[in-house]
């Protein structure tokens, strides 16, 4: 039980300080399928390797929008950038997965939730992350002394070994 509750505050903690998405489209299928949602972590642009799945904006069609796409191959020529390309899509387009540059580079993703964004899509921003914050120091404030304990056996077994 105790483990379960500090995965739970860790998982809190982690939607809370890191940026997610939700997948709207099939690009990435069969790895990401609409309504995912995806937490991105803030790892270095130059730490980035190919097979890493990452979120950037692009103004593909004159539209700013962001995506999710699976690193295929980088390039440091003058300037680094990475080429994407959708796991179902047949190859990368020019100007949509490449070139992804340091500016275009949101995240990478650390987690995939499935079909979670069906229930956050319900409700609109800021409405949902104040429901995410509410429920995380909900769930921190009944389970907080379980929560400490582990923390603290954690803290104790990693001093002994």
């Amino acid at each position: 039980m105790i483990v379960i509750l500090c995965f739970v505050f860790l998982f809190s903690l982690q939607l809370l300080f890191n940026p997610f998405y939700i997948i709207t489209s099939g690009s990435m299928l069969p790895t990401l399928v609409q309504e995912d949602m995806v937490i991105t972590s803030d790892e270095s642009f130059f730490d980035l390797k190919v097979g890493d799945i990452i979120v950037f904006k692009s103004n593909y069609n004159n539209l700013d929008r962001t995506y999710v796409h699976r690193i295929v191959e980088i390039m440091d020529d003058d300037e680094r950038y990475v080429k994407t390309k959708g796991d179902y899509n047949p190859s990368s387009l020019e100007g949509l997965d490449y070139p992804i540059k340091e500016s275009n580079y949101v995240g990478k993703v650390i987690i995939v939730l499935p079909k979670i964004g069906m229930f956050i899509k319900i409700f609109s921003p800021p409405i949902n992350y104040y429901i995410m914050i509410i429920s995380s120091s909900l769930l921190l404030f009944f389970f907080r002394k379980n929560i400490f304990y582990c923390l603290y056996k954690s803290k104790e077994f990693s001093e002994n070994t």
